[in-house]
């Protein structure tokens, strides 16, 4: 069991509170922005009625926004100025434990597509047509990532990597490593229950029922790896050259007709 106290509580809805109101800022930032920037672009219109390059401009300036607005931003405000005693790193880190954590992320891909694929059969239709919705908005939102990740150019796709695996990597791993794993950390003093709930939320936090057990499983690696060398750029490491992975093989292996 994981038990909280009246502190331990005040401080997760501190973290939740800077969350929203981050997210709110940055998803107005970028509708101000796609305003701007976008010909046939206004708050509340149809994505699916513009154009696909339409779209592709659409995400690519919303997408990372949503990214630091939702978990690199309230990491940084929460942790330099609300907690600041609280560390990203506690230790130093070396190249050689770098490139380590990223040949690992490589070597366990296999066994990581193999949960993947086994995702892939779960079936909720014993919730109906609720169930039915739920998996076909999984399908349409793995199929909508591909298909804006898919790069036909070396531009593109170093502009994907930044997009798709740099910005995440960071944001990502500062928000549930950095904060979320070292606060219930903190709080419980059960190192494994906090690691495994802290993957559970960054799981459930990518919102496809087609990806949570891969992820989930990712979150759990990242959760030991960055507890054994307390530093969060050993993290970041794994984390990005998880990512880079899927944007070169869609890069390498899927015909673009953009």
């Amino acid at each position: 069991m994981i038990y909280f106290s009246n502190n331990n509580l005040k401080d997760i809805l501190i973290l939740l509170v800077f969350t929203i109101i981050s997210f709110i800022l940055f998803v107005l930032v970028g509708q101000i922005f796609s305003y701007l920037l976008l010909d046939n672009y206004f708050p509340g219109v149809d994505v699916q009625d513009l154009l696909f390059v339409e779209q592709l401009k659409l995400f690519r300036i919303n997408q990372p926004l949503n990214t630091i607005g939702l978990f690199l931003a309230p990491a940084l405000v929460y942790k330099y100025f609300y907690k600041k005693e609280l560390l990203f790193s506690k230790n130093t880190i070396s190249i050689k434990s770098l490139f380590l954590v990223s040949a690992l992320s490589v070597i366990i891909l296999p066994i990581i597509s193999v949960f993947a694929n086994l995702n892939q059969l779960i079936s909720l239709d014993f919730l109906g047509e609720v169930g039915i919705s739920i998996i076909n908005n999984a399908d349409k939102l793995l199929a909508m990532v591909n298909k804006y990740a898919t790069a036909d150019t070396v531009a593109i796709l170093m502009l994907n990597i930044f997009i798709f695996a740099i910005l995440p990597a960071v944001a990502e791993e500062f928000f549930f490593r950095g904060i979320i794993q070292n606060l219930l950390i903190k709080s419980t003093g059960n190192t494994i229950s906090s690691i495994v709930l802290t993957s559970a939320i960054f799981s459930l936090a990518h919102l496809n029922i087609k990806t949570i057990i891969p992820i989930f499983l990712l979150g759990i690696v990242l959760g030991f790896i960055y507890n054994y060398y307390k530093n969060i750029w050993v993290a970041v490491a794994f984390h990005f050259t998880n990512n880079s992975i899927m944007i070169f093989s869609l890069y390498a292996f899927t015909p673009t007709n953009i």
